[in-house]
């Protein structure tokens, strides 16, 4: 099938990034977007390039999580995405504000490819893309246009009704031929300080449809005031270590599929 315009000045833009990381979900309200800042965050602590692309068009949440007054330049060349926290980072949000985005059809269409067309990225290590939840023209123009360095992490919580929900996206990526790299349980137990592990949604599994859990991430009740207020989220500690580790083995699955 051949490509559009569009999807050949995608191709164009991130010809210099090696690789797209694709965090996805079946559902809202499972963390993603944080956990795509967090992991966006962690690699690059371990000396790697990277950016992160807010793909939620609806309900844009990266630009809260960094400490930006100004909005992006541009030129006739594309746009310049935000240098902010050691990540290079584009959002509508950083445009929108607090505003809704109320479009839909061809028009949404339009501004997903413009926007995704339109950024110059740059020599990037890994691109992380943070889709909106569910299945949507987004995945589809993603693992079209993206498909030769393209792999997904999938996010999730550990009810039943998030892993059902969960399941079927990780179908759909096996049938768009998209690696999967691991799945990362988010929300998935905390600490009292008698030292018990409480699991308040249950066990969650080990693995779904053939693909492991990478890791799972505990409850931090200082996430919220370390990601939106302080805008440091290495206070939220207990989060943040465990956030470490798993991006240490998302790039080694990665590593290995792609020698």
């Amino acid at each position: 099938m051949s490509i559009s315009f569009k999807e050949k000045l995608i191709e164009k833009k991130v010809s210099n990034v090696k690789k797209v990381i694709m965090v996805c979900s079946g559902k809202g309200g499972v963390g993603k977007s944080t956990v795509s800042y967090a992991l966006a965050k962690a690699i690059s602590e371990n000396g790697k390039r990277v950016g992160l692309l807010d793909l939620d068009i609806h309900g844009p949440v990266e630009q809260l999580f960094f400490k930006v007054k100004k909005g992006f330049s541009g030129s006739k060349e594309g746009l310049k995405p935000i240098f902010s926290d050691g990540l290079k980072v584009m959002s509508l949000g950083f445009l929108s504000k607090d505003e809704p985005i109320p479009i839909k059809g061809k028009y949404k269409e339009e501004i997903l490819e413009n926007l995704f067309s339109e950024v110059m990225w740059g020599d990037l290590d890994f691109l992380i893309v943070d889709m909106p939840p569910g299945v949507s023209d987004e995945l589809f123009l993603v693992s079209r246009t993206l498909s030769k360095k393209l792999v997904a992490v999938v996010v999730t919580t550990p009810s039943l009704l998030s892993l059902s929900v969960v399941r079927r996206m990780i179908k759909l990526l096996h049938q768009e031929k998209v690696k999967v790299v691991g799945i990362i349980e988010n929300l998935s137990y905390f600490t009292c300080r008698c030292g018990e592990q409480v699991k308040p949604f249950g066990e969650g599994v080990e693995e779904l449809e053939g693909e492991k859990v990478i890791g799972k991430l505990p409850i931090d009740p200082k996430l919220e005031e370390a990601l939106v207020f302080s805008k440091k989220i290495e206070n939220a500690s207990i989060f943040w270590s465990s956030i470490k580790k798993i991006a240490v083995e998302v790039v080694e699955e990665i590593e290995t599929y792609f020698s």
